[in-house]
């Protein structure tokens, strides 16, 4: 690739960075004030139901930050795909990813959390390319079991059982 392109694609990288900062930046100033109940007898932060929220977007934006740095700071790090070399079927993949995102928005009335969040973790597994079948099932099956017993028993925040199990 010719310097000049590295140069250009080293920039757009760096501009996805502090684009995605910008929005996580205002997902937490405006989606999460609006969208999130937080009653007012809780007193600290850390027990409100947008803690969970504020944090994620916090993370997403330092993440998108270190990228930045990172896209001009150290090109030779930031040089691992070239521009063009994006997977031959993202069409695909960004319609499979926007139906599991909306089954997650729907499924959990009816089968509940746990049962969704299992579903949708494989499905987000499978097309990231997880082929091998204990590291699917583990992660499928217990990372979303554990968080929603962390959720459940430790926070005590009410999750969606469901029609179906309820």
């Amino acid at each position: 690739m010719p310097p000049l392109q590295k140069h250009r694609l080293h920039w757009r990288r760096a501009l996805f960075g502090v684009t995605t900062v910008a929005a996580a930046a205002a997902f937490a100033a405006v989606v999460v004030p609006w969208g999130v109940v937080a009653p007012r007898s809780v007193e600290h932060l850390v027990l409100s139901p947008a803690f969970l929220p504020y944090v994620l977007s916090g993370l997403v934006g330092l993440f998108a930050a270190v990228h930045a740095v990172v896209s001009l700071r150290s090109p030779e790090l930031a040089d691992v795909a070239r521009e063009d070399d994006a997977h031959p079927r993202w069409l695909s993949r960004l319609c499979i990813l926007s139906i599991l995102l909306c089954c997650y928005w729907v499924l959990p009335e009816t089968v509940g959390m746990l049962a969704s969040a299992i579903a949708v973790t494989g499905g987000l597994l499978w097309l990231g390319g997880e082929r091998r079948w204990p590291v699917f099932l583990g992660i499928a099956l217990l990372l979303p079991a554990a968080i929603y017993l962390f959720f459940v028993t430790v926070a005590q925040v009410p999750l969606p059982t469901g029609e179906l199990f309820g």
